[in-house]
């Protein structure tokens, strides 16, 4: 009885690894390290393998949906920034005890993948249960000195921009652009699940609009539209890490965009910044007095303030500039909501819903 127990608990353990959705942990400050073995058996200590300014580390398995994916992008950042300083190792946790069979598997997977980086085996699971995965695929950054300085439980679009964000800022590219050639035209497909996520975010269906947009930049790289959709509904979930992940995407394909702007100021307001935040906002409708973003952002952080005329003004300015912008319903009817004024929380939710079918 003890035996089947231990069964269903391992299986519930490796489905919830199967099914993780991408989550940034906080890093701690130091890898646990354990022996490993290469794919001769050969024991390898890693730290004789990091790069010489940021080393990924990705525990993977044959079994995780993910794990392929997340092999293919490292192996990808692998041949852009090798010689730059960037070293990729995976650590295969396939099970407790890799027998000849796992081993041929394991082989098999990184061959289909042609993975040229250092690869290994977590033969016991040691380095595994020492640094508390809770997800497979899991990738580990870690600068010059060791240090950890992200974690990244399972897999999505939004690992690649996080990893991507880090090299760029760790391995000096940050002068690397990707706007768009003179004749650039979005890829339909991208267009498509682009309106879809924008129809789904009007709805407030956050999840399936996230979903849509990630598929969108997944087809189309220079698309930055569902990039600053990303980043909104980060904003929205209070998501900050994410956001500003997706902005800094964002501004590279289009550094000029003020709304992104405006979404990085709304970020400072939200970590204990709110009078700097509102000054930077201000200065911007100054400079650029038709960005409804920064009027709505300032009009919100206003009301949350409990200067609700002030806030009210500010909507109502946005209202003109752009009475179509669904965010200018959405964030009003929070600040009626904090003030109880249902009336006027029934109003804009109309006004939603009226240009969901538009």
């Amino acid at each position: 009885m003890i035996k089947q127990i231990a069964f269903l608990v391992s299986f519930l353990v490796l489905v919830s690894f199967t099914g993780a959705r991408a989550q940034t942990a906080a890093p701690d400050t130091a890898l646990i390290y354990s022996p490993l073995k290469d794919m001769t058996g050969k024991t390898i200590q890693i730290r004789n393998c990091f790069g010489e300014k940021i080393t990924a580390i990705v525990f993977w398995s044959t079994w995780s949906r993910d794990s392929g994916t997340m092999l293919t992008m490292m192996q990808e950042f692998y041949e852009k920034y090798k010689t730059k300083g960037l070293q990729v190792i995976s650590i295969c946790v396939e099970k407790e005890i890799i027998d000849a069979s796992n081993l041929a598997t394991i082989k098999k997977v990184l061959d289909e993948q042609r993975i040229t980086f250092v690869t290994a085996n977590d033969d016991g699971l040691k380095m595994f249960r020492a640094n508390n995965i809770i997800a497979v695929p899991t990738a580990i950054i870690l600068d010059a000195s060791q240090k950890i300085i992200a974690h990244l439980s399972g897999y999505s679009v939004s690992t690649k921009m996080q990893i991507s964000t880090l090299l760029d800022k760790k391995i000096d590219l940050n002068t690397q652009k990707y706007s768009h050639p003179t004749d650039y035209v979005p890829v339909k497909d991208a267009v498509r699940y682009y309106n879809m996520a924008l129809m789904e975010y009007k709805k407030e269906k956050y999840r399936n609009a996230k979903e849509y947009a990630e598929m969108a930049c997944g087809l189309d790289a220079l698309f930055e539209k569902p990039l600053s959709l990303l980043s909104e509904i980060a904003l929205e979930e209070e998501r900050w890490n994410d956001a500003d992940v997706f902005i800094e995407k964002g501004m590279k394909i289009d550094p000029k965009s003020s709304s992104y702007e405006a979404m990085k100021y709304f970020i400072l307001a939200n970590n204990g910044k709110s009078s700097e935040a509102k000054n930077l906002l201000d200065n911007l409708i100054q400079k650029d007095s038709v960005n409804t973003l920064a009027v709505i952002f300032y009009a919100y952080i206003l009301g949350r303030e409990g200067r609700i005329d002030e806030s009210m003004q500010y909507f109502s300015k946005a209202e003109v500039i752009d009475p179509a912008e669904g965010r200018i319903y959405m964030f009003r009817r929070k600040i009626n909501k904090q003030t109880g004024n249902a009336e006027f929380v029934k109003k804009d939710s109309h006004k939603l819903r009226e240009l969901i079918k538009q």
